[in-house]
This record gives structure tokens, sequence and C-alpha cells, in this order.
């Protein structure tokens, strides 16, 4: 089948773990799905949606004040990593980071479920971690306000992988879903007071664990050429009655650029 991508996609995903504790040691874990971009500078970017690593994040007032005294303990990354340029086999790496919780970077718009843990180190007992990890997502491969006004259309393919419930647990591989535009990419989609700001709706199964995947589609760049681009990171689905509506939502990569550009002011 001709639709632009390969296996190589799959592993610009990557497992994040979280723990959180309060003062008294009692813990709850949190788990979704995030990737690395490479910015300009040839540094590394770890996105997710500001969710995973914040429980109080679009709470209520009530559940904010009963999740108020956890604290993140520790986050754990965890993937495929090739070490060489044999594509298998491929070495399992996890890598934990160093971190200062006030120094993640969101967007201004609180309403974007986002956030870049740059620069937090990133260290590993198995590899010397740099920025050469393999499949970070190049930052020329980021859709910006130019792609979505002019090239992306409703009914657009798109793709996006991570760790939902049926993820590859045999080898701790992410598995892909796909999907097609479904609102408008020159305007942003509202949905409720939790599900606004520089939204895209897509028709797309997303379940628990696949929050912060990468969202690629196949853009028509030009009429003779079509390009994969990373248009967002996806956030959750909709509900209809408590049921999944087949409709998930992401936020687009441009607010990805922007955090960039603001880790590197």
């Amino acid at each position: 089948m001709i639709h632009g991508f390969n296996n190589t996609f799959l592993y610009t995903a990557y497992k994040i773990d979280i723990c959180f504790a309060d003062e008294i040691g009692n813990t709850k874990k949190g788990t979704g799905t995030c990737f690395f971009v490479v910015d300009k500078k040839n540094e590394l970017h770890l996105f997710t949606n500001r969710h995973v690593i914040d429980l109080t994040y679009k709470k209520s007032e009530v559940e904010k004040m009963e999740l108020s005294e956890f604290k993140i303990f520790s986050i754990s990354i965890s993937g495929k990593y090739a070490g060489s340029q044999d594509l298998y086999p491929r070495e399992h790496i996890t890598l934990e980071i160093d971190f200062e919780s006030s120094g993640f970077i969101y967007p201004e718009n609180e309403d974007e479920d986002v956030v870049d843990l740059f620069p937090h180190f990133l260290k590993t007992t198995h590899h010397t971690i740099d920025t050469k990890l393999d499949y970070g997502i190049a930052y020329s491969l980021l859709a910006d306000t130019t792609i979505f006004d002019n090239c992306l259309s409703i009914a657009d393919f798109v793709a996006f992988v991570g760790f939902p419930n049926g993820y590859d647990k045999a080898d701790n591989r992410p598995i892909l879903r796909s999907g097609v535009v479904s609102s408008d990419p020159r305007f942003d989609y509202y949905y409720n007071d939790t599900i606004r700001g520089r939204c895209l709706a897509y028709e797309a199964f997303s379940f628990g664990g696949s929050s912060g995947s990468p969202v690629f589609a196949l853009v028509q760049i030009s009429p003779s050429t079509q390009k994969v681009l990373l248009i967002g990171i996806n956030a959750g689905h909709i509900d209809n009655q408590q049921q999944h509506s087949g409709l998930s939502y992401l936020y687009k990569s441009n607010i990805i650029l922007e955090l960039i550009d603001k880790a590197n002011r």
C-alpha cells in the first residue's frame, strides 16, 4: 500500500510512566505516550500531554483539593532503540528523567493540553543518550500554520502511534491506529469547556495510554508532492453518552513549534 509511512514511524513513540507521591508515602501512577523532537540546535525536546504529568489539570476544584498533595516522584521513558544501523533485533531502552517540575514548559493558553519537558536531563544505565537518539522527529517534519491553512484537508489520512491497552506487550512495541481529518484544519475545533484551544478533530479510536501520541498526516504539499508531517499530539477522545464516539482530538503542531522556540529563548 502506498501511503508514505514505513515501520520506523512506530518507534517515534515511547511509553511514559509517572509515579506521584504525597508526603506520607501514598502513591498514584499514570501512563501514556510521549515522543522526542529534535530542534534546529540538534537538541531533544520531550512532548506529552499536560494531563499525563499533572494530576490536577482540568479537574474540578474538589478533585484539585484531593490531589494537590501528590507531586511527581519519578518519570520513566521506555521503548525501542536501534543502537546500530541494523533494524533487527531492536534493544529495549529505559530512560529516567532528572527534573524540576517548575521547569516544564506549557502553552500560554492553559486549555492546550501539551507540555515540553525540555531541557531536563535524560539518563540511562543501558546507553549513552545524546541528540542522536534514534527516531526523534525532525523539526522540519512539524506542520506549521501554513500547512493547516493551505495544504491539510478534511478526509486526509492520519495515523498515530502509541501505547494504548492493545500495544505489543510481548516486546514493548507501540502500535499504530489510523483515521481521517474530521474538522476543518483551517480553524480550531471546539467541543466543550475542556476540549478547546488549537484543536483538530479526527475520526479515529484513541483509548487510555494513547494520550501524548504523535499524530502524522499524509499532506499534499504541491500537485505532485506528498509528505508525511507531524500535525499534532493526541489528547483524547470524544464521549457520546459515556461511549466512544469514534472521534478523537489533537492539539496542533504549531503549539509544539512555539514551545520549542520558547525553550530556546
